[in-house]
């Protein structure tokens, strides 16, 4: 019994430990935190406390029995010492239900709509808990030669663990279904944000090449026209694409070609009346 109480002690040690490393006891919605710290932290602790009280509240009237048929004092079964750690047990399981139960309505107010049935089979197992404690406190504390007989008060206590256990199941069943909705949000908005990214991406590829092109596009075309006027061709002309600088200078490069268009064609006409007057 001691050694099968460690290593359920120390698995619940365990369980705690994880459910601080994966920040579970941290989780900032608030029905959640407290699913979680009934799931995952107190019921387990409940349900443990309530096996040792089974099993070494069992033993203790089984041999209270004995001592009875064996014509001895049945109180001598269960010392003071056995009282004691009975009581903490009592004591350990009252205070965690109590935490139990208060967080079970605070789930409740803030997800009625998720939480109806569960809060009212809690409401029902703190009932039969109530029971059960009872019946420990009046034969193994209160009684100084208990009667009771130790299959009748394992039945009765398995019954509330059994009891316990359900609602356990019913609590991480919830507990999962609320974490895998927030999973499906999380990724939601991870797919979301993701795609927002992606435009962002693609509208700055798209003004970056605007810009490129706007640009390379009237310098190309500049030098166009610059090769052509090299090699003679006096009514090549820029092409204005733009009301930017851009534009400003093909405007005025344009110009420029007016005017020295003019004055060669002025010169010509002066060179020709100059030879027809000699």
């Amino acid at each position: 019994f001691e050694n099968h109480t460690a290593v359920i002690t120390r698995t619940l040690q365990v369980i705690d430990q994880v459910a601080d490393h994966y920040k579970l006891t941290l989780d900032p919605d608030f029905h959640t935190y407290y699913l979680i710290q009934v799931s995952v932290i107190e019921l387990p602790f409940v349900n443990e406390d309530l096996g040792q009280l089974r099993g070494f509240g069992a033993g203790r009237l089984a041999a209270a029995a004995k001592a009875r048929a064996d014509g001895k004092n049945p109180a001598d079964a269960i010392t003071a010492t056995d009282r004691a750690r009975l009581a903490a047990l009592v004591s350990s399981i009252e205070s965690r239900w109590g935490r139990v139960h208060a967080n079970f309505d605070k789930v409740h107010r803030d997800r009625s709509a998720i939480a109806g049935e569960l809060k009212q089979n809690a409401d029902r197992s703190a009932k039969t808990l109530e029971g059960v404690l009872s019946l420990a406190r009046r034969e193994l504390l209160e009684t100084a030669a208990p009667s009771l007989e130790s299959a009748e008060y394992f039945r009765q206590v398995t019954a509330t663990i059994d009891e316990k256990l359900k609602l356990t199941d019913e609590s991480l069943a919830l507990t999962q279904s609320e974490l895998d909705a927030k999973v499906a949000d999380l990724r939601r908005a991870q797919a979301w944000l993701l795609a927002a990214m992606l435009a962002t991406v693609a509208l700055g590829a798209a003004v970056s090449l605007f810009i490129v092109r706007s640009v390379t596009r009237p310098v190309a075309n500049l030098t166009q026209t610059m090769t052509r006027l090299a090699q003679g061709d006096d009514d090549a002309r820029a092409e204005i694409v733009a009301r930017d600088e851009m534009g400003q200078m093909a405007y005025t490069f344009n110009s420029m070609m007016d005017e020295r268009v003019a004055i060669k064609l002025r010169i010509e006409k002066e060179n020709e009346t100059l030879n027809n007057s000699v």
